[in-house]
């Protein structure tokens, strides 16, 4: 069983056995160390677990009727005790449930996910004991055919594939192998900020210390996005940008040296697709827009950010190209003259301000798991199976690891590190 999530547990909750596909559904409760996972725990007592269930209350009444239904049946369970005990003094949450004495139980229906890879996921579920097995709940949960979940559902299969080293997803991602940074008292400007690879950016330099200026076209999503690091105790602004417009684009990087004083990093990451198409039938008003966001908006973000950085004699830029800038595709003609010129644009700058203390290098990101390359699935299926194909890793990559690039071409670790279109591509362009 290995095309759906499947998952075991005891009636204390604890996960018994997962399967690959589970495991990475589950990623938020696995990244916890702490072993046996359990759900309770996890539903009560990590504050991740309710951004992963967009329907938290109900996971939380069925976690407290599956435990309350055991003591039951056990009385005498010091385990289940135990874990009964702590959540009831670490969660009022619990504690107010478990006193109400509620014994219902779900064992079919939707379960509502809010994964932090590929996003919303309703799932269908069934719950069965082992006859065999006393005790023992096997749950499956599977897709619509054809639904956005179904699409979800085949992403996320593809994150969780790393067969040449049999990685469980839970152990290889950011959280147990990314080195940390200290930006502490720096400022960084990232733009296409508000959703994938840029949100994961601005979401790291938050962490690692920075203040940090997040620019997007989408007001709703980047208010949604400043409001969560916020929240979260962060120092950001949001500062709603179209960076096709050089005048608009100039305001934004005003506005970080405004507010925080200085501009230190820079990540110029707002992009767009283009429609594929035969060459000879390009639309103009395709090639303008895809050329107008992707390469000249990446021109006047970098343009007025050396304007402060050269100043101030010091800062580091990293500007987004892609595995379209460094090969070939067909139908892809617009889109790849444009991050092709992003390399050029990147070394050339480089090479002119390196003597005044100021790095400037690209990142190559190939398939990342996106809403932009979700799209691609959609509309782009032949394309994307293309690519996928000659995918040595086996999978695609995530945002967060294209972050961790990122920090790293900005932090003092790469300070000898300059004019380089760094490939994040899974090996894919070695071929």
């Amino acid at each position: 069983m290995t095309d759906i999530p499947a998952f075991v547990n005891n009636r204390r909750l604890d996960v018994m056995a997962a399967n690959p596909l589970a495991e990475a559904l589950y990623a938020p409760l696995f990244a916890d160390p702490t072993r046996p996972a359990n759900h309770a725990r996890f539903a009560f007592l990590n504050p991740r677990a309710h951004d992963f269930w967009i329907d938290w209350d109900r996971i939380a009444d069925d976690t407290v009727a599956v435990l309350r239904t055991e003591a039951g049946r056990d009385p005498y369970d010091k385990t289940l005790a135990d874990l009964v005990g702590e959540l009831c003094t670490r969660s009022d949450a619990f504690r107010t449930r478990w006193a109400s004495h509620n014994v219902r139980l779900h064992r079919t229906g939707l379960k509502h996910y809010q994964h932090p890879v590929v996003g919303a996921l309703h799932l269908n579920f069934e719950s069965m004991e082992l006859a065999a097995d006393a005790g023992v709940t096997v749950t499956m949960l599977s897709a619509q055919a054809g639904s956005p979940a179904d699409d979800n559902l085949r992403l996320l299969s593809s994150w969780a594939a790393t067969p040449s080293t049999g990685r469980r997803p839970h152990r290889s991602g950011a959280e147990l192998m990314n080195p940390t940074y200290e930006f502490r008292d720096q400022v960084a400007l990232v733009t296409g900020a508000a959703s994938g690879i840029g949100l994961a950016t601005a979401t790291a330099f938050a962490e690692s210390g920075a203040a940090v200026v997040l620019a997007d076209f989408n007001e709703q999503a980047l208010r949604a996005a400043t409001d969560k690091l916020t929240a979260a105790g962060h120092r950001v602004t949001g500062v709603t940008c179209d960076v096709s417009d050089e005048g608009q684009t100039a305001a934004m990087v005003a506005r970080a040296v405004g507010e925080y004083g200085r501009l230190d990093m820079a990540f110029n990451n707002a992009g767009v697709q283009a429609p594929p198409s035969d060459a000879a039938d390009e639309l103009a008003e395709n090639f303008d827009r895809v050329t107008a966001i992707n390469l000249r908006g990446v021109w006047a973000s970098m343009k007025h950010e050396l304007h402060h950085m050269r100043d101030q004699g010091s800062g580091a830029i990293v500007n987004c190209s892609s595995l379209g800038g460094l090969v070939g595709m067909p139908s892809r003609a617009a889109y790849h003259a444009a991050k092709h010129g992003v390399i050029g644009l990147t070394k050339s700058a480089a090479l002119e301000y390196a003597s005044c203390g100021i790095r400037i290098n690209a990142v190559c990101p190939g398939v990342i798991l996106t809403g932009m390359s979700a799209d691609m699935m959609e509309t782009q299926a032949d394309a994307m199976t293309e690519i996928l194909k000659d995918q040595p890793t086996g999978r695609i990559g995530r945002a967060d690891e294209v972050a961790a690039a990122v920090l790293w071409l900005c932090s003092p670790a790469a300070s000898f590190v300059i004019a380089v279109a760094l490939p994040f591509d899974g090996g894919f362009t070695a071929h």
